[in-house]
């Protein structure tokens, strides 16, 4: 089966996302992650970097608050790419959201695919919802474009094969980004190429990070090749410590982890980093990249009331 790309509308059930706020954002929001310290074993690269290129704000976009808590029978129009192997399904009015990623070999679905579509305040324009794949650059409180179309163009890859570019001009960095995604025709690969263009005559702080959600199963373990951490429960220090157990927790099962964190990992450089979610079963995902995109993390929601929610 050669690769194909076609797009089709996908019913689910869906909340308004309502109009922008008229009010300009002219209060610098609280991040979580400003002002936090560090204990002393952090290097002196990870001190220094933990502060660049931070924004006051999320002008010059308007905040996405018009959502309603009200779902009604509606339809997203999605851009899918597939093969013998492999089906990716890509949100194009919502920031180009990697939605599905389906093994038709094993028949199951790699990634959490939320089956609705019910925004909340949780990104850096208020709007966000989760599962699947989201693309972010620029800063820290996901992408401006979490819950906004994305252009979308159909190019030729090799030999002819179709590839899916998104592509966007991103306002508080000034830059341009561009998304290109395409399946190996003879193995169960989804393969995906980011540019970032400056077009200026000086650096641009950047920070691009890729949001990968996947279900969170009883024995689901996370593994990378790291042998230490630096970990972040939103209280405190930022902190080092070993991998998987971190004060006596095996963290790289999310289910022992009872708050909400983020797990650094400590990659080597110049080998090439990876990072897998596996089930008991040995069955899962893996995700990796040149060596370029060094860093990998673990976020777990928590097992505690908040969490659970």
């Amino acid at each position: 089966m050669t690769t194909k790309l076609y797009i089709e509308n996908w019913n689910m059930s869906i909340a308004d996302i309502g109009p922008c706020s008229p009010l300009p954002d002219l209060v610098e929001k609280a991040d979580p992650h400003v002002n936090i310290g560090a204990d002393t074993e952090i290097p002196d690269e990870i001190r220094r970097n933990m502060g660049y290129g931070r924004i006051a704000g999320m002008l010059p976009y308007a905040s996405q608050n018009g959502y309603s808590r009200e779902r009604y029978p509606g339809a997203l129009k999605m851009a899918v790419l597939e093969s013998e192997y492999l089906r990716a399904v890509f949100a194009m009015e919502l920031g180009g959201r990697l939605w599905s990623l389906y093994d038709k070999t094993a028949g199951r679905e790699l990634l959490h695919r939320n089956s609705v579509f019910q925004p909340a305040n949780l990104a850096i324009r208020n709007a966000w919802f989760c599962g699947g794949v989201e693309w972010n650059i620029g800063a820290i409180g996901h992408c401006p474009f979490t819950c906004s179309p994305m252009f979308f163009s159909r190019v030729a890859g090799k030999d002819g094969a179709p590839v899916l570019r998104i592509y966007e001009w991103e306002r508080i960095r000034q830059v341009a980004f561009q998304i290109d995604a395409w399946l190996d025709e003879n193995a169960p690969l989804l393969y995906i190429r980011v540019r970032l263009f400056n077009s200026h005559d000086y650096h641009v702080p950047m920070y691009w990070w890729s949001n990968i959600a996947v279900p969170e199963l009883p024995g689901t373990r996370v593994i990378v090749p790291a042998g230490s951490a630096y970990s972040f429960a939103y209280t405190g220090n930022l902190r080092q410590g070993g991998v998987p157990c971190c004060d006596g927790t095996d963290f790289s099962y999310p289910e022992n982890n009872m708050q909400s964190a983020d797990f650094f990992f400590n990659m080597a450089n110049g080998e090439r980093p990876w990072i897998a979610a596996c089930g008991r079963d040995g069955y899962g995902l893996v995700q990796t990249s040149t060596s370029l995109l060094r860093g990998r993390k673990l976020f777990v929601w928590g097992m505690g009331r908040g969490g659970r929610k």
